[in-house]
């Protein structure tokens, strides 16, 4: 499996979420809704790009802000140590304890730093 891979599914399972919801609603609002902020949020790296090419830092934070209000409107939030150890990884004392022993642990943090040239 590569990175691209695995976006993919992971972008199929949410259109399946997105799917599953729109069913159990028996309308059509949900879809109207779930388009309507995938469209406004689009419309801000247009508008962002569009007049001169570049994006500005309140070009970033506008986009930014958009997505922020979609994924606190839509996406429940799961927190916990859990969440924590998988995006971070084990790092600090507890990395080099347990280097010791042979156990590793790049978060998914690292990955993306490292697959596609992020500075998370």
């Amino acid at each position: 499996m590569n990175s691209n891979t695995a976006l993919k599914e992971i972008h199929l399972a949410v259109v399946d979420k997105v799917a599953e919801r729109c069913a159990v609603e028996g309308n059509t609002r949900a879809v109207v809704e779930i388009g309507n902020d995938i469209i406004a949020y689009g419309q801000e790296w247009t508008k962002a790009i569009g007049d001169d090419g570049r994006i500005s830092e309140e070009e970033k934070a506008k986009i930014h802000a958009r997505f922020c209000e979609i994924l606190d409107k839509r996406v429940p939030v799961i927190d916990g140590a859990a969440v924590d150890l998988v995006y971070n990884g084990i790092d600090g004392i507890a990395a080099k304890f347990l280097g010791w022993f042979g156990v590793r642990w790049t978060g998914l943090k690292g990955y993306l730093n490292k697959w596609f040239g992020l500075d998370l």
